[in-house]
């Protein structure tokens, strides 16, 4: 029988850059990516052709915390696809993007280095940029059984900032099936799917893998 996964940090995501060499030194560039007890974490970097670097940043869960995955909230910058600007970057690296647990980064304050290119993306596992200028973004689905967002009332202001005017969206516990995978053309400053309740939408749906 497999040892069980052992519990990973829940702000040990970083983005780090190889130099020197044959690439032997590590230079931490961005710190306290979140990630979820086990699997879920930053995955597939991609430069975009503006030149700032895309990355994956996996969920916690299904959208709401459950035991399943050690009873994690959803934050600001998990279950999204990210954008750092190199040329934003401080003069002094690490870049600390810590959004909660006494830190306040802020994605959307004034030209910030790290932002959110696209919203409510479970669990992407690569980025494909295409000629067309579209970011393409495969995702895995959730298993059954985890619990989604409902919308929270009132509105907090990161959902004002998203100008979502959409109906209320119940919470779900216990969902009884597992979720589709899909590709998603995940348009800037857009949002793909109804992971978190606050968002404007803006995505074309693809193709659900079989």
């Amino acid at each position: 029988m497999a040892a069980p996964k052992p519990v990973q940090p829940e702000w040990s995501g970083r983005i780090g850059r190889l130099s020197g060499p044959d690439l032997g030194t590590c230079t931490a560039v961005v710190t306290n990516l979140l990630r979820s007890v086990k699997d879920h974490e930053t995955n597939s970097l991609a430069f975009g052709p503006d030149g700032a670097l895309h990355i994956s940043q996996g969920p916690t869960a299904m959208g709401a915390a459950d035991s399943a995955w050690g009873n994690r909230p959803e934050q600001l910058l998990s279950a999204v696809v990210l954008r750092l600007d190199p040329a934003r970057l401080p003069a002094t690296l690490p870049l600390n993007v810590k959004t909660a647990d006494g830190a306040s980064y802020d994605p959307y304050a004034t030209d910030p280095p790290l932002t959110l290119h696209a919203t409510g993306i479970r669990k992407a596992f690569d980025l494909v940029w295409h000629r067309n200028g579209h970011l393409y973004v495969p995702t895995i689905g959730s298993a059954a059984g985890c619990n989604t967002l409902g919308t929270p009332t009132p509105l907090p202001a990161s959902c004002a900032r998203r100008d979502y005017t959409g109906p209320p969206v119940p919470a779900l516990t216990s969902v009884p099936t597992s979720e589709t995978d899909y590709v998603f053309d995940a348009r800037p400053a857009g949002t793909t799917a109804t992971r978190t309740p606050c968002g404007a939408s803006r995505i074309t749906l693809l193709k659900p893998r079989p």
